[in-house]
């Protein structure tokens, strides 16, 4: 399979909503999918305005990086004592950001889409590598992968084959 390396920080947010004891963290998924998913450390002091550098590494397969329909979804959460307060979401498209890129790492500033219909932001950089050959592993070998990886708490370092032919 071609794939290609993409690194994600997620830099800070500002202007999120004013939530008792705001302490707030993201998870980050390609296409939703679970076992894609990362979750940054929690900023217990930023409030509205978090900040977390928090770089992340996945590696795409080329067919869902030049597919339109495939998003990096980055949702933001308060912690809380009981249950975590969804705060907002982002969705960006993979063909999007990389069709929009720079020759080497692109920042944006995203707006964040919450239930109170604020204008928070998101802001991230981002940057793709070069296409390299991956050798799709096994069945066996992908579940073995998924279950360490739930075990860990990270996903697989392996190459993510979204099916670009569902609507």
């Amino acid at each position: 399979m071609d794939c290609r390396r993409l690194e994600i920080i997620i830099i800070s947010a500002n202007n999120l909503p004013k939530v008792e004891d705001l302490k707030v963290y993201a998870k980050v998924s390609v296409a939703g999918k679970s076992e894609t998913e990362w979750r940054t450390p929690v900023d217990i002091t930023g409030g509205t305005n978090p900040q977390w550098k928090y770089k992340i590494s996945y590696t795409v397969e080329e067919e869902v990086v030049q597919h339109h329909g495939v998003d990096l979804n980055i949702k933001l959460y308060s912690e809380q004592k009981f249950k975590d307060k969804y705060v907002g979401e982002v969705k960006l498209s993979l063909k999007k950001l990389f069709d929009e890129k720079d020759s080497g790492e692109s920042r944006i500033s995203c707006s964040v889409q919450m239930n109170d219909g604020g204008n928070g932001t998101l802001n991230i950089s981002y940057s793709f590598g070069e296409i390299y050959v991956v050798k799709k592993p096994s069945i066996f070998v992908r579940s073995f992968q998924f279950l360490l990886a739930s075990f860990v708490g990270c996903p697989p370092n392996v190459c993510i084959d979204v099916d670009v032919t569902k609507p």
